[in-house]
């Protein structure tokens, strides 16, 4: 059988300073995991390119009804 595709899979999910929290194979999976919310306002706070970011995460984020 033909292989498919090489070039997808193997996500991660990150801290804010680039430490790989979790990781993904070529399969298909949902990654989980828990993030510091300290650790990325001390990013925010440390590392200059995402000191002014506050408000980029919140731009068209759903609402909750309730």
């Amino acid at each position: 059988a033909a292989l498919g595709p090489t070039g997808v899979g193997g996500s991660v999910v990150a801290s804010a300073l680039g430490e790989v929290l979790c990781s993904a194979d070529a399969e298909p999976q949902l990654l989980v995991c828990d993030i510091d919310l300290d650790t990325a306002r001390k990013a925010r706070e440390t590392v200059a390119v995402m000191h002014n970011r506050s408000g980029l995460a919140h731009r068209g984020r759903a609402q909750s009804r309730t």
